[in-house]
């Protein structure tokens, strides 16, 4: 019984080790959303440490016992904090602000992601492998331009350029 106890002990305290700890950058109804979904799914292996936002009165304050931090206050204490993600989650962002939180955790080497937007949930559900890396056309905030090379190949065919 001793042995079995120990065991279960010592695989609860590596799992915990395993996980990736990150954040969420918006204290809003999508990353409520998204805290609930990393904690309920086992397959996440991450810990949400805390929620960012700009919002000025949602700053100080706490949801599910997760404090809700500037990203000012995020962005001074980023080396102690230790975490190695951040996870985009609003959708009121300007492109010029999520530019400005990607540069940032670039250059600190925080991983960036995003969640889908609300239309793109999984038969209306939101599931953790929705979350994927920032695309360039996230911080575009536009459709990628499609260049037909065949059409533009036939015609500069035959011609010089001078």
């Amino acid at each position: 019984y001793r042995f079995i106890v120990k065991y279960v002990f010592h695989y609860l305290k590596r799992s915990q080790h395993l996980k990736r700890s990150v954040a969420i950058f918006g204290a809003g109804m999508a990353g409520i959303t998204t805290k609930k979904v990393l904690d309920n799914d086992p397959n996440s292996r991450v810990e949400v440490e805390f929620f960012i936002d700009d919002n000025k009165n949602k700053i100080k304050k706490q949801i599910e016992s997760k404090s809700i931090l500037s990203f000012e206050t995020f962005a001074g204490r980023a080396k102690k904090l230790n975490i190695s993600e951040l996870i985009i989650a609003s959708y009121g962002l300007s492109a010029k602000r999520k530019n400005e939180i990607v540069d940032f955790c670039l250059s600190n080497k925080i991983k960036v992601t995003t969640i889908p937007p609300y239309h793109k949930w999984i038969d209306g559900s939101f599931n953790f492998t929705q979350v994927k890396g920032i695309q360039i056309e996230d911080l575009l905030e536009r459709a990628q331009i499609k260049i037909d090379n065949q059409k533009i190949g036939e015609e500069i065919s035959n011609k010089t350029m001078g």
